[in-house]
């Protein structure tokens, strides 16, 4: 826990000022479960690294959890939308079906143009 007592990003104050949580999390909880959240916050650029090499254990898919798992309010929002069940996009898709997507929009995300 911080010394402010917060332990979750969901908290208004964090929200106003993330930065004491940052720090907090880099040095305290690297690899951090949020209880507000229900997901997993990683805070130091080395695992993340390591996560975003690793597809096989570490996946970009959207689960149950997105769809509609525990949180039925995201699948209401997504069939509200015209958006169904899920849609295999280039964040939530790993290789090889990330690269062909990427292929498509990479000419877009060039550093002059962004």
């Amino acid at each position: 826990m911080t010394s402010t007592g917060i332990h979750t990003l969901a908290d208004p104050e964090v929200q106003k000022s993330p930065f004491t949580f940052y720090t907090w999390l880099r040095d305290e909880a690297p690899i951090y479960f949020d209880p507000e959240l229900k997901m997993y916050i990683v805070s130091r650029y080395e695992d993340i690294r390591a996560i975003l090499r690793d597809p096989a254990l570490f996946s970009s898919r959207v689960g149950a959890e997105m769809t509609g798992g525990t949180r039925g309010e995201v699948r209401e929002v997504f069939e509200k939308e015209g958006w169904g069940e899920r849609r295999e996009v280039l964040l939530t898709n790993d290789p090889p079906d990330h690269t062909k997507y990427r292929k498509l929009v990479d000419r877009a995300f060039t550093a002059s143009r962004v």
